[in-house]
């Protein structure tokens, strides 16, 4: 699963299993679950704002097939239609991006509700139990079956007008038994930059407004 983990920094720990925090040279001890819960978020936006952006911070995400020239088509999704009986849908054809969003079900997993763990006293993650989530984050390979249903729905595509522009793209379908697609990196839960200035905001505004206890000096 792909996570990210923040975690308050300067923190003293009392014999009493308690926990205080050091911030702004002040020591704050107590519950910090809401505020964890809000770098969670904050975490999640970021992830949400990859996926609209198609890069994280400034990790850009490569389109689908970068090497293949045109006419482009997703030839991993063109098989899992097939293998699914289902025909060739549009968003596989000349649309290269943008990429991770080919469905959606990835970007929805992220949620403020759903995706943040609070680990402990002071550590926070974000991430996806999602089973392929790893992969598209940093990278990997996938295989598929090329069944026979698959094949003949490709013969089936191929012989139409919308499919004949892509023989020399599938062609090669017909001589395998699987599909391996590398995947490149594509990073969407991070701390980029832009998120710890505002982490550290929002971990102000916390101790501003005595959402903690005050310790000792």
């Amino acid at each position: 699963m792909p996570d990210e983990t923040f975690t308050v920094r300067d923190i003293r720990s009392g014999d009493d299993g308690g926990t205080t925090v050091r911030f702004m040279g002040r020591l704050f001890d107590g519950d910090h679950s809401a505020l964890l819960k809000k770098l969670g978020a904050r975490l999640v936006r970021e992830s949400k704002r990859a996926f609209r952006e198609q890069k994280l911070g400034e990790i850009g995400w490569l389109q689908r097939y970068p090497n293949q020239g045109t006419p482009h088509v997703n030839v991993a999704g063109v098989v899992a239609d097939l293998a699914a009986g289902k025909s060739v849908s549009n968003r596989r054809l000349d649309n290269p991006r943008p990429a991770l969003k080919d469905t959606g079900t990835l970007q929805r997993s992220l949620s403020s509700e759903g995706s943040v763990k609070i680990e402990g006293p002071l550590r926070v993650s974000v991430g996806t139990n999602l089973p392929y989530a790893q992969r598209m984050h940093g990278g990997g390979k996938s295989t598929q079956a090329v069944t026979d249903e698959v094949r003949t729905g490709l013969t089936k595509f191929l012989k139409s007008k919308r499919g004949k522009p892509y023989r020399s793209r599938l062609g090669f379908l017909y001589q395998r038994d699987e599909l391996q697609t590398e995947s490149p990196a594509r990073p969407f839960v991070g701390v980029t930059p832009d998120a710890a200035d505002d982490m550290k905001a929002i971990i102000a505004r916390h101790f501003a407004s005595g959402g903690g206890s005050r310790g000792g000096s």
